[in-house]
This record gives C-alpha cells, structure tokens and sequence, in this order.
C-alpha cells in the first residue's frame, strides 16, 4: 500500500502474486488515543471500507471525503479474485494521514 506522488488523497494497492487479482479491499481505521481507558473488543474502530478494481496490477482508491486531514489511519488490504470468494491474505499495510492542504 502506497500513496500516490502525485495525489495524496489516492492510496495504491498493488496486486500480489497468484493473481489475476479483480479488486483490492482497504478497510481504514482511525488510531484511537487510549491514553489509560479500556476499550471494548472491537478496539472503537468504526472502519472505513473501500474495493477499488486492479488495472494493469495497481488499485487506486480514492479517499477524498472519506478521512480527516492530520488523522492517523491503520490500513488493513486483501485482493479478491474476480469470484469474490478467493483471496490473498489479509495482512496490516502500516498507517495513513492525510497531510493538511495549505
């Protein structure tokens, strides 16, 4: 998972080998600030889920309205095959923020 180096509202998937790979599923995260409180099993993550068609073994998914400028966003992806059952492992893709516009 990479941002664009040209639009940084733009995450890129790229596919993994096995393929051919129809879509990249990114599920967005907001990092929580849990200081010392508890938080429930599901970690408070609303998650924010996007699938975003491969062409030519890139995804590129556009986030534009859907993330806060200065936030931090864990990133979780998977390919799916064009049956929509078979997939690639699902694994953590580091984290996300979109910086500030001037």
């Amino acid at each position: 998972m990479t941002t664009s180096t040209t639009n940084p509202v733009i995450l890129q998937c790229t596919a993994p080998g096995g393929g051919p790979w129809s879509t990249c599923q990114l599920q967005l995260c907001k990092q929580e600030q849990t200081g010392r409180r508890l938080q429930g099993a599901g970690g408070g993550c609303t998650p924010i889920n996007l699938s975003c068609p491969f062409v030519s073994g890139v995804a590129s998914c556009n986030v534009t309205g859907k993330v806060k400028p200065d936030t931090t966003y864990d990133i979780t992806s998977t390919a799916v095959k064009s049956d929509g059952v078979r997939m690639s492992t699902t694994g953590p893709q580091g984290t996300y923020t979109l910086p500030l516009f001037p």
